[in-house]
């Protein structure tokens, strides 16, 4: 069980009513023929590309990621190449450190929009596992360069309502 994992739902609405993340459509078209499953694969798998050249090849930490609300469970495992990922997994691997999130944070996070700790201090991503499991895949994620590296994100707190 995973606490506090429906918080990241809210957060992303109130990122999106805020400018933070792009709106949603106002009336999205009905995704007959996977498209939305696509895109989705396609983010994890970016997200294992740019790890994989921002993580040195000795090993990163083994994680998995969980989009909401699909319930699509993605798990990267380092090679001595970078990144293994192994996208629409039946679960996390054993041990593995879980992160909950939505594709649109993780699409942000490939194409260098937003940054990890921004993204969690913003509460649209959530760390399950031991502390020093967490802090290892924070550090990893914090190496994946941003466009805006010296943007300051405001806190939603702060953002006009």
């Amino acid at each position: 069980m995973l606490p506090n994992a429906l918080h990241v739902r809210t957060a992303v609405w109130q990122a999106e009513k805020s400018g933070i993340l792009p709106p949603r459509p106002e009336n999205p078209a009905k995704d007959l023929f996977g498209s939305g499953f696509r895109q989705a694969a396609a983010s994890m798998t970016g997200l294992g590309v740019r790890m994989s050249a921002a993580a040195p090849a000795t090993g990163g930490p083994s994680f998995s990621v969980v989009l909401i609300p699909a319930v699509m469970w993605t798990t990267y495992t380092p090679t001595a190449r970078g990144y293994s990922v192994k996208v629409h997994a039946d679960g996390p691997a054993k041990g593995d450190i879980v992160i909950v999130t939505d594709e649109k944070v993780v699409r942000a996070l490939v194409d260098g929009s937003f940054d990890a700790a921004a993204a969690e201090s913003h509460g649209l991503v959530r760390f399950y596992g031991p502390a020093d499991g967490q802090e290892r895949v924070r550090t990893a994620l914090a190496a994946l360069p941003t466009k805006r590296s010296s943007v300051r994100y405001p806190l939603l707190s702060e953002a006009p309502q």
